[in-house]
């Protein structure tokens, strides 16, 4: 996965590369881990990846959790009503969703 930070002016510096597993299918950004801060997930092939982001433009390294076979689609919304984003993939391998709930204190 490769994030290009704009410059303010319509254009964007050099990508910098991160590690995830397999082939990038869907993103989401939200403040998975409750620091103010947006992070990235990433969904591919049985994986969504966490990237927590640094408030800088950068991320960490990633963090896998397994989903369904093939997620395609990324969805990011308090499922359970405490105040944390939680996830859904719908997955196309598996033909089901999966759901992530957010965990972090």
């Amino acid at each position: 996965m490769f994030t290009l930070l704009g410059n303010g002016d319509g254009s964007f510096r050099s990508g910098v590369g991160y590690v995830v597993s397999g082939a990038d299918a869907a993103v989401a950004i939200a403040d998975f881990s409750a620091d103010g801060k947006p992070d990235v997930a990433v969904a591919s092939f049985s994986t969504v990846a966490i990237l927590v982001g640094n408030g800088d433009g950068t991320l960490q390294p990633s963090i896998d959790y397994a989903v369904g076979s093939d997620p395609r689609w990324m969805a990011t919304a308090d499922f359970n009503l405490d105040g944390k984003p939680d996830l859904v993939t719908a997955n196309r391998g598996s033909d089901d969703v999966s759901v992530l709930i957010n965990t972090t204190r």
